[in-house]
C-alpha cells in the first residue's frame, strides 16, 4: 500500500469524498461538518536559503497539516525565525488555513519560541508542541 497519493489530483479526490461523509450530529440535532485536511511536507529549501514547494496545496481542503522541511529529530538545529520564513512562504504560496503538525521533537524554549514565529504568521490556525 502506498503511504502518498499519486497526484495532488488524487488527493484532491479523496477530500471531495471526505467531505461528503465528514459530519457529525451537534448537540442540538444539527449537522455539523468535520473539517477536512493534508497531512504533508511539500515545502523544500533550496541553495541560498530559499524555499520552494515540491507540490500545490490541495485547494479543496479545510486546512493544511504542514511538516516543516525538517525531519522533527533535527528541528531544533533550526532558528525560530527561519521555520517562520518558512511557514510565511508556504502561507504566499496556498489558499488554505496552515496547522503546523511537525516541526520538532523536543519540549523546550527554544521549540516554543519556533512555535510561538510560526503561529505569529497569518492564516496558521494551529501549532501542535510546546507553547
Amino acid at each position: 500500500m502506498r503511504r502518498t497519493a499519486t497526484s495532488i489530483d488524487d488527493v484532491e479526490q479523496a477530500i471531495a469524498l471526505c467531505k461528503l461523509l465528514a459530519i457529525r450530529t451537534g448537540p442540538n440535532g444539527e449537522t455539523v461538518r468535520v473539517p477536512v485536511g493534508t497531512h504533508e511536507q511539500n515545502v523544500s529549501k533550496l541553495g541560498a536559503g530559499r524555499f520552494s514547494l515540491r507540490r500545490r496545496v490541495p485547494v479543496n481542503a479545510d486546512f493544511h497539516g504542514f511538516e516543516t522541511s525538517n525531519h522533527p529529530y533535527h528541528g531544533h538545529e533550526r532558528s525560530a525565525d527561519d521555520m517562520k520564513q518558512e511557514v510565511q512562504f508556504l502561507r504566499d504560496n496556498c489558499a488554505v488555513p496552515i496547522w503546523v503538525m511537525e516541526a520538532s521533537d523536543r519540549k523546550d524554549s527554544h521549540a516554543a519560541a519556533q512555535n510561538r514565529a510560526m503561529a505569529s504568521v497569518p492564516g496558521v490556525v494551529g501549532i501542535d508542541g510546546v507553547w
